[in-house]
Order: C-alpha cells, then sequence, then structure tokens
C-alpha cells in the first residue's frame, strides 16, 4: 500500500492542547529476526517481515481514523506511530478499537508477532514534521516502549483530569500518581468485528519474486493493482470463457469504477482467436465509455505465427509485473504461466519508456477505432458474439 498515514508538508508547530497517541510494536527487531531464521528458501528476510507489519498497521490506522477522526497520523520510524486528536475520549475509542482489531489479526489470521503497546498523553505537542520534540509526547513513547503488550496506559495530571472527567471508564492499575493503566476492553460499547486489513504484498527495493502459476500470477496483479494509483498494461486478450480471469477481470472493473486511480492498457489482438479478441475489444470499447477520465486503450492485430512470449504491467511507475506466456496444448493458445514481479523504480522507468512511445503511435481508441479493428479479425460467429456480449453485459451489471 505505500505510506498510507497522512503527512502535511511546511508543517507547523501545534500549540493548542490535544491527545497523542503513541504506538510500540513490542519485541519488533528481535521478532523479525526469529522469523527469518534460515528461512532463505523461502526468500524471508527480517526486512520483509518488518516492512509487512508496519504496512498492515498503517492500514488498520488509516481504516480506524475514518472511524475516529484524529489530526495527524505519523510513522516515525522503526516501530513507533504517533496520532493526534482533539478530542481526549475519541483517543481512548480508538486505542481500544486498535487492540481488539490487533488481538483478532493474531488469534483470528494468526499473525502472532504483532504485539503493540499504548500510551495516550494530553497536552501542548509541539512538532516538526513527523518529530515530536514536547514532553507529553516524549513521555508516551517512553512509557508505551515499556510496557507489556495489550496494555493501554495513560501519562500526565492534565491527561488523567481528562480521563477522569468523564467517569465511566476503568483504571487497571496506577504505577504512580502520573502513571495509570486503562482497562480498554471496557471503553468501546460493543466488541467490532474485525475490519478490512489487507495482508499486503510486498516488495523490498530492487527486490525481485518469481510466480510459477498462473493463479499465483493473477493473485500478485491483483494485490499491486488494488493498492496503486496509476496501472500501465501491455498484453493479449484474456479468454472470455475462463472462469479465474473472470475474477481477476471483475477485480478490474471494480477498481475502474472507482475512478481514484488512472489505467493505461495497449493490447496485441490475435485473428486466430477472433472470439477473444472481440471480446476483449467490446468490453475495452464499453469500459472506456463508461469512464472516459480514467481508463484509456489502445490495440494492434499482430501477424499471424507471431509469438508474444511476455505481458506486463506497470504499479504506480515503482514495480512491474511480466508475465511469462507458453503455450498451452489443452486451450491451443499462449497462455500466462508464470510470472516475475520487479521493485525497481529503474527498470519500472525503463518499461514506462518504452509503454509510451507504443502508446504514441497506436493513439487513444474511438468507437470508429473498434469498429475498424473488429472488421479486420474477419467473421465471427453470431453465437460466439452473442455469447461474448453476454459475458460482459454479467460482468458489468
Amino acid at each position: 500500500m505505500g505510506n498510507c498515514l497522512r503527512k502535511r508538508t511546511n508543517y507547523k508547530p501545534v500549540t493548542y492542547m490535544q491527545a497523542i497517541l503513541a504506538i510500540e510494536l513490542k519485541g519488533f527487531t528481535q521478532i523479525a529476526d526469529t522469523l527469518a531464521f534460515k528461512m532463505e528458501n523461502l526468500e524471508l528476510t527480517p526486512e520483509r517481515i518488518r516492512v509487512s507489519t508496519i504496512e498492515i498497521i498503517k492500514n488498520l490506522i488509516t481504516t480506524l481514523t475514518e472511524k475516529y477522526v484524529s489530526n495527524e497520523s505519523h510513522y516515525i520510524g522503526g516501530d513507533t506511530f504517533f496520532i493526534t486528536f482533539s478530542n481526549f475520549e475519541t483517543s481512548l475509542k480508538f486505542a481500544s478499537e486498535f487492540l481488539y482489531s490487533c488481538k483478532d489479526l493474531v488469534l483470528e489470521k494468526g499473525l502472532y508477532y504483532i504485539k503493540p503497546n499504548l500510551c495516550i498523553g494530553w497536552g501542548e505537542i509541539k512538532t516538526e514534521g513527523a518529530r515530536f520534540y514536547d514532553n507529553t509526547s516524549i513521555n508516551a513513547y517512553r512509557t508505551a516502549d515499556k510496557a507489556p503488550p495489550y496494555s493501554l496506559w495513560i501519562i500526565g495530571k492534565d491527561t488523567i483530569s481528562q480521563f477522569n472527567k468523564l467517569d465511566k471508564y476503568i483504571i487497571k492499575s496506577e504505577k504512580d500518581e502520573n502513571t495509570v493503566e486503562i482497562e480498554w476492553r471496557n471503553i468501546i460499547d460493543e466488541v467490532p468485528n474485525l475490519p478490512e486489513i489487507k495482508i499486503p504484498t510486498l516488495l523490498l527495493e530492487n527486490e525481485i519474486v518469481f510466480s510459477n502459476s498462473a493463479a499465483d500470477s493473477l493473485s500478485k496483479i491483483i494485490s499491486f493493482q488494488n493498492e496503486a494509483k496509476s496501472i500501465y498494461a501491455f498484453g493479449g486478450p484474456i479468454p472470455f470463457e475462463n472462469a479465474e480471469n473472470s475474477v481477476y477481470l471483475k477485480e478490474v472493473i471494480r477498481d475502474i469504477r472507482s475512478e481514484d486511480k488512472k489505467w493505461v492498457i495497449i493490447s496485441y489482438l490475435e485473428k486466430k482467436d477472433a472470439a477473444s479478441s472481440y471480446y476483449w475489444l467490446e468490453l475495452a470499447r464499453r469500459l472506456q465509455n463508461l469512464h472516459p477520465n480514467n481508463y484509456t486503450f489502445t490495440a494492434y492485430i499482430i501477424p499471424e505465427k507471431t509469438l508474444i512470449p511476455f505481458s506486463y504491467q506497470i504499479f504506480d511507475n515503482k514495480i512491474v509485473h511480466l508475465g511469462l506466456r507458453s503455450y498451452s496444448l489443452e486451450q491451443n493458445r499462449a497462455t500466462m504461466n508464470a510470472a516475475i514481479l520487479f521493485k525497481s523504480s529503474r527498470i519500472a522507468e525503463r518499461y514506462k519508456d518504452e509503454f509510451t512511445e507504443n502508446y504514441r503511435q497506436l493513439k487513444k481508441f474511438t468507437d470508429k477505432d473498434f469498429s475498424i479493428l473488429i472488421s479486420e479479425l474477419g467473421e465471427i460467429n453470431p453465437m460466439i458474439v452473442r455469447e461474448c456480449n453476454k459475458v460482459i453485459d454479467s460482468l458489468l451489471k
């Protein structure tokens, strides 16, 4: 997903009273090292585990701050997050649901290495960018860092005063007069359902990952395209009768309909598979007419007996998915059966330059261009045309 937390540039120090929630992940470095020990055969590294964990926590924070309004959310680095709230009780409710959600990730999803500790302070918070340098923030960080996992603390007389005004939540223990542990399980009215938190497929910079099946390749494509804001894709038509591809197409259509990301597609077509080429063209034509602001399509017909051994997608100009094709005796066509993923801005830039040049030569399609290409495919059985349109109607309904 990338850095999903909100940041502001040229941010001036804040001087009004607000709640600051510090989140620390207990044993973060040691756990990653232990889980990755002698896991080279799976290419599992401590860095991959740490980055994946951070992305999960970022996704959870983003999801919950849509419900509990915050001022700022910052990932400081390492295993530390800061979130600020104008309303003290909102910070308590956020903390409670955050811990419930993490508990469910552990007990229901098996992510046993997620061990958060939380502490809330109330004061005049001073920041410079993502750096917090006031005593309230520093003490909240230090308390969370030393606390046991799945505990919620409040620190400082002003914070405890805010808590006592609410007069409805339970103090679990007192370390001293300025450091109090709160019973977080009793803060929200009901135990929430675990929010939809995506477990990310992550690549480290300059990392390469190989997929040895079509199913694994499609799964990775869907994961990265869901997170991306721009997708540039080159490839051939998707067979309309393949159920597995139908699942993928539904994800693509859902993404296009959201209109919050840019899609540009260059497709090659084969006369020998006119049915799939017609299906692909007609689906693309309808999508472009429905979503002209964020979906662009162009295509060309390749000569017979021409083999194009790969397809590719570029996600956010950072990640390239290279689909590898081979001839399938069962389907009598070349299909993707493996893939290579690159996370490299330089490789992505090279593919993007090639894509842009090819697109410039082909130009964006109009309905007239679609009609010309369909006629060039040759005569197509009317029954196949009706079946293709029926499948497209089902996908777009």
